[in-house]
């Protein structure tokens, strides 16, 4: 398992000796130029450990951004939507069971802000079964879980016994970048959490998302654990990794939000993206997902990407193909290849002829 980010009062007393020995930094000869994590190894750390410091997400982390930092700490790390946990309370969670035994799970709650909901399909199973989280896109600015319904996904896996399920998160009027990437990191831990009452397996959890919600997802794939287990927050000592990640349509900006944690030892991800190389100007342009992939194969992690354009243009069923991608990792059972078996089996039958 990878390195574990530790937060709470040992990681703001980290912070505070950063703070500190940054500080001191400062009588260097003003030729040096500001202390920042380019030229200070305490920073450099700080930055590692704790990048949600990072205020404007441009890799380099000051002083002021730390002191910053600290201070939304010290405040109980409340959004800028001071409201919002009140208006989750008003949101109810239903639960209903149709008549192929599929338990539906509508607004369960995985944190305090209004938004901080999830849509869960469970298939009816007498031993726990792998589930597929889907985020969707909007970016981080608008959107809704309700995308997750429509997705061909949902019906692939529950097909498969698969579970399904579709968060919201919070947009930037809410939280900063690095703060709604640990929306979908609690989202996931909220499902460890609860692994026994849904019946769920928490060996076998799958993330994927379209546009902002691809980000999200690479960044749960290749981010550290941020699970602590001493946290005082139940939810909170559960671990956030994943065992396969996917992006659909991975936009600009990927790179600095997600790619830049890859490592070594990061689960499979699968990337699908239909946009022509032609479209230049778009913010989903194919190059963002090809840098993904290069950086992917750089560090010999294992990865999947299917463009509709370019020297060789996918042409199959992009749905069907993360499908048996992600049931691969998941060690599920995929209904389609059983079909294709018996398809061929059959053919096989005829031609055999009976022994004399």
């Amino acid at each position: 398992m990878r390195e574990r980010i530790r937060t709470g009062r040992g990681g703001l007393l980290c912070c505070m000796v950063v703070v500190v020995m940054a500080g001191a930094g400062a009588m260097l000869p003003a030729a040096q130029g500001e202390i920042t994590s380019k030229n200070n190894p305490q920073l450099k750390a700080a930055l590692k450990k704790f990048p949600a410091a990072d205020a404007n997400r441009d890799g380099v982390l000051t002083v002021k951004e730390v002191r910053a930092y600290m201070t939304g700490q010290a405040r109980g790390n409340k959004t800028r939507d001071k409201g919002s946990s009140k208006g989750s309370a008003n949101i109810k969670t239903v639960t209903k069971t149709d008549d192929d035994g599929t338990i539906t799970i509508t607004n369960a709650k995985y944190g305090p802000h209004e938004r901080n909901v999830m849509d869960i399909w469970l298939p009816k199973s007498d031993k726990p079964t792998p589930i597929v989280m889907y985020i969707h896109g909007g970016g981080f600015v608008g959107g809704d879980k309700s995308s997750g319904h429509r997705q061909p996904m949902r019906k692939k896996c529950l097909a498969a016994k698969v579970a399904f399920a579709t968060m919201n998160y919070r947009f930037l009027k809410h939280a900063s970048y690095q703060e709604i990437m640990f929306d979908g990191a609690r989202a996931i831990q909220a499902l460890r959490a609860d692994a026994g009452k849904l019946n769920i397996d928490p060996r076998r959890i799958g993330v994927y998302g379209h546009s902002a919600g691809a980000i999200m997802s690479m960044w749960l794939g290749f981010h550290p654990d941020v699970g602590r287990r001493g946290s005082r927050d139940r939810i909170g000592r559960f671990s956030s990794l994943v065992s396969v990640h996917g992006g659909l349509l991975t936009p600009r900006g990927a790179d600095t939000l997600a790619l830049r944690y890859a490592g070594r030892g990061d689960p499979p991800l699968f990337q699908y993206n239909e946009i022509p190389f032609s479209k230049t100007n778009d913010v989903h342009h194919p190059s963002y997902a090809v840098a993904v992939k290069k950086k992917c194969d750089q560090l010999r992690l294992r990865s999947v990407l299917l463009l509709k354009d370019g020297p060789k243009p996918f042409t199959g069923d992009p749905v069907a193909a993360q499908a048996a991608y992600f049931f691969k990792y998941l060690r599920a059972a995929n209904p389609d290849e059983k079909k294709a078996g018996g398809a061929k089996d059959d053919k096989k039958k005829p031609a055999a002829k009976p022994a004399k």
